[in-house]
């Protein structure tokens, strides 16, 4: 009997715009699901009352230990970590910023689908005057999640080098999150 394995595969992309329209992408980089996104694909398959998908961006400052480490994050990152290390900043994320694209597509070449498929594609502007801090962490929140931090399920998370978010700074960032398939 063949089993089938649902995998949660996620990407994510930074740009830094400063003040003067000088523009840094970052390299993609994978970012890791965590075990409550199952819990949230659950809830939401059951209806459950006062759950919805994903609904926040919430940023954090993260371990300075972390800035010596390979990669600047810990290793290994814990996928049944419920909540940031060191949230910051939280920040809703309207629907129209979350879009169904092209799976067959490279990570941000995809093209926006009008029907679902199986990836998701959520952008998010961090502006000159939000999360003015050090930055080494982020997740996406859903479920029960509101604007009080640490509240609902988080879906992702990633630690990242470090990032010292000013004001002359706005940060966009582009996560994209696969839904796969796969026999084993």
């Amino acid at each position: 009997m063949n089993k089938i394995a649902l995998n949660i595969l996620g990407k994510y992309q930074d740009t830094l715009i400063d003040k003067n329209g000088n523009v840094k992408k970052h390299e993609i980089k994978n970012n890791q699901v965590q075990l409550t996104a199952l819990k949230l694909i659950a809830s939401l398959l059951k209806n459950q009352a006062n759950t919805l998908g994903i609904q926040y961006i919430a940023l954090g400052s993260g371990d300075t230990t972390w800035d010596l480490l390979p990669n600047n994050k810990p290793n290994p990152m814990p996928n049944s970590d419920i909540k940031l290390t060191t949230e910051v900043f939280r920040k809703s994320i309207p629907t129209s910023d979350i879009v169904f694209v092209d799976p067959t597509a490279a990570f941000g070449q995809g093209a926006i689908s009008q029907t679902p498929t199986t990836r998701l594609r959520i952008t998010t502007q961090i502006e000159a005057n939000e999360a003015n801090t050090t930055l080494r962490e982020f997740a996406l929140f859903g479920g029960n999640a509101t604007g009080v931090q640490d509240s609902g399920f988080m879906l992702n998370w990633v630690a990242h080098p470090l990032i010292e978010k000013t004001d002359d700074v706005v940060l966009n960032r582009m996560i994209e999150l696969d839904f796969v398939l796969v026999n084993n």
